[in-house]
């Protein structure tokens, strides 16, 4: 249960009828990047536009607008033992693909090579087997399909789900995908067992009582598809709560006081930094106590989506529309404000959440409509307007879809370094106004097992940042230069970036940011010494040549 002291500091809200909310509680966390881009009239081409012809003979990334393959290079095996026998019959460069959510240069075949194949795992789904505290999943498995089935059981995943539902199991702990808390770290880190397809084509079990002591889980579970292909994902399970999403909104201020605090005494923290008005929109989400009247509400309903309090706060819906406003810009989306005009007036200042009510909290500004024909990118920040507290099972509040393609970019911190960033990023957004339509999203995590997790050493805060793309493929001029703004002044912090999404590999010194760099780098050349598994993209940042790997590529001889 959340403390009294917590519940103290919550912003005061206007009271409003209750209206049930229709828009999609939707926050991104993947990318949509490419290598080139193009200018167009103030905007950059960056992928394939929606009015531009796809070939139907290449399989694009989940958003449609970026290519991974060609169909005649992907397979889809249908068993561990058809999985082997194509790895042992191939003998080029091999990729792996699972929704298509990650960054995509790190699953790019590259089309112009005959030997290269892309390995499709869509065919290992399902649960396979479950005992009292653990179960096992097929790789390509959905996030959204795990939650489901362990519900069924009463059950849920014993850590924070992340934002994608439909991102599979197996590719959510190779590129250490995450949710939020100290309390917790990734999805990598519930992992007891994996069975692997190695880069020779032996099939091992790595983890476990099973599990072969040169292959060290810590290794395996976050590797981004550079030791072999996982089949199989055993992971703990725990009995299923209920849980309360307190939001409140705040000032910077109180933001750069609060956040480590709130971190260290509720289960999961979730923030949204708008730099234009220095307002912070934060989500409080703990145990919910069994004897409020939300609790018994969702108790008593068919639990299929969480109950929604019928008290909101107004306090950042000028902010909303001021964003909504840019984004329709950068978007080229038209977008309805009628009902407030922003373009005339700053937005009220946020109020503190330990003072007494302001006139922000009391405004009569008419909330945003949640018309779900607008185009997704609005509705995604939307939904901060006229927020309200929620009960329901974790996923039903931290887990929620991906609306609209996008470039995200998030880099992890040591999380004592989260103020002296945060204030290094205040003085950039303060020089930089306006580059950015969508907040800073903060989540911290605590310290993971997997040797290149970015918390491997210790709990970090994962900065987040996106820019959406327009329907024809571009973002604005600046939007690339700004995520590399960005992650240069977060990489001064020790900052390391999310393995799933856009980055920028020439801003970090991995071999140094990672303790055990060496023995991941030692650990790879022993199973995979060709380098097959080995991306160009990933060669560049684990140290290898493509002369070197082309050299020994030998042509496709054999398929199944």
């Amino acid at each position: 249960m959340i403390s009294t002291a917590v519940l103290n500091q919550r912003t005061r809200t206007a009271v409003v009828p209750h209206r049930p909310s229709s828009t999609s509680s939707t926050s991104s966390s993947t990318s949509a990047s490419t290598s080139s881009s193009t200018k167009r009239g103030g905007h950059v081409s960056f992928a394939v536009s929606s009015s531009e012809i796809k070939s139907p003979h290449i399989l694009y990334n989940w958003s449609g607008v970026n290519p991974i393959a060609k169909h005649s290079q992907i397979y889809y095996p249908t068993s561990k033992k058809e999985l082997a026998q194509l790895i042992r019959s191939t003998h080029g460069r091999v990729n792996v693909v699972g929704s298509g959510l990650s960054y995509e240069k790190i699953m790019t075949t590259p089309m112009n090579d005959p030997s290269a194949i892309l390995v499709s795992m869509k065919n290992f789904v399902g649960l396979r087997r479950m005992t009292k505290d653990t179960a096992v999943f097929g790789a390509a498995t959905t996030i959204d399909e795990v939650i489901r089935i362990l519900g069924t059981h009463d059950r849920m995943m014993p850590c924070s789900p992340g934002v994608i539902g439909v991102q599979t199991l197996a590719g959510s702990i190779a590129t250490g995908t995450h949710g939020q808390g100290l309390f917790q770290s990734s999805y990598a880190d519930i992992v007891t067992s994996l069975r692997v397809v190695l880069p020779n084509g032996d099939l091992v079990t790595v983890g476990g009582p099973n599990g072969r002591e040169d292959l060290p889980l810590e290794a395996f579970a976050t590797s981004i598809g550079m030791l072999g292909i996982v089949t199989e994902v055993e992971i703990s399970h725990a009995p299923r709560r209920v849980f309360t999403c307190t939001k409140l909104t705040c000032d910077i201020t109180e933001f750069l006081q609060m956040y480590v605090k709130w971190n260290e005494s509720i289960e999961f923290v979730k923030v949204w930094w708008f730099p234009e008005t220095d307002q912070v929109h934060v989500w409080l989400t703990h145990p919910a106590d069994t004897d409020s009247p939300a609790y018994k509400a969702f108790a008593a309903s068919d639990r299929v989506r969480p109950f929604e309090a019928e008290v909101s706060s107004s306090a950042l819906n000028d902010t909303v529309l001021l964003y909504c406003k840019a984004m329709s810009h950068d978007t080229k989306a038209a977008h309805d404000d009628s009902s407030s005009d922003t373009s005339s007036r700053s937005p009220s200042p946020s109020p503190s959440s330990t003072s007494s009510p302001s006139p922000s909290a009391q405004t009569t500004t008419p909330p945003p409509p949640t018309d779900l024909t607008l185009p997704p990118q609005f509705r995604t920040v939307r939904r901060f307007a006229d927020a309200r507290d929620l009960t329901g099972y974790q996923e039903q509040i931290l887990t929620k879809g991906i609306p609209v393609p996008q470039v995200n970019c998030e880099i992890a911190l040591p999380l004592s370094h989260f103020t002296s960033a945060t204030l290094a990023l205040r003085t950039w957004s303060l020089n930089n106004k306006s580059r950015l339509h969508y907040p800073f999203i903060y989540r911290a995590t605590g310290q993971s097992r997997a040797w290149l997790n970015p918390a491997h050493s210790g709990p970090v805060v994962y900065v987040g940042l996106l820019v959406y793309l327009a329907e024809d493929g571009s973002i604005r001029e600046d939007g690339l230069e700004t995520m590399r703004e960005v992650q240069a002044i977060l990489a001064r912090f020790g900052g390391l970036p999310h393995w799933g999404k856009h980055f920028g590999r020439e801003l970090y010194d991995f071999p140094n940011a990672y303790a055990r760099w060496g023995d991941f780098a030692a650990l790879r050349q022993r199973v995979d010494p060709r380098g097959r598994f080995l991306s160009e993209f990933l060669g560049g940042v684990f140290g290898a040549t493509t002369e070197r790997r082309t050299a020994r590529r030998e042509p496709l001889t054999a398929r199944l």
